[in-house]
């Protein structure tokens, strides 16, 4: 069985960050059955509107709906068909923003099915990594 819920609100985090600055929430899937899942998310990503950005200085497309930009990449080595899919959000919303988009990834992958799991963190204000640039 697939286990995902949405982030929960935490306005706390909000208040780690300058209302300009960028909120990341990290969603994991791993797990035994989790490719049609990953692929569920990869479609999710792939319809919205995509545009050239830079992650950590690496050119990728990022895919922009609303105020969130999102990005999937494959779960590190050994880790199965898992992957990570980054939520990027700023301005006083942010909270609500990405919360909203947890929770529409967990009903992709609670449809989608198989056996793993979606777990959510938030990366910090002033994290090294994961850093994207328009």
């Amino acid at each position: 069985m697939i286990s995902a819920r949405g982030h929960r609100v935490d306005y706390a985090w909000w208040s780690t960050h300058a209302r300009e600055g960028d909120h990341c929430l990290r969603g994991s899937l791993r797990g035994a059955d989790v490719r049609a899942a990953a692929e569920a998310i990869e479609g999710f990503v792939r319809g919205l509107e995509q545009y050239p950005a830079e992650v950590d200085g690496v050119s990728r497309m990022v895919a922009v709906e609303g105020g969130m930009r999102t990005y999937a990449v494959a779960a590190d080595s050994g880790s199965g068909d898992g992957l990570d899919l980054y939520l990027h959000s700023s301005g006083e919303d942010a909270t609500d923003t990405l919360c909203h988009y947890s929770r529409e990834v967990a009903a992709i992958v609670r449809r989608a099915g198989g056996d793993g799991r979606l777990t959510w963190t938030q990366l910090p204000a002033d994290r090294p990594d994961h850093l994207l640039r328009f």
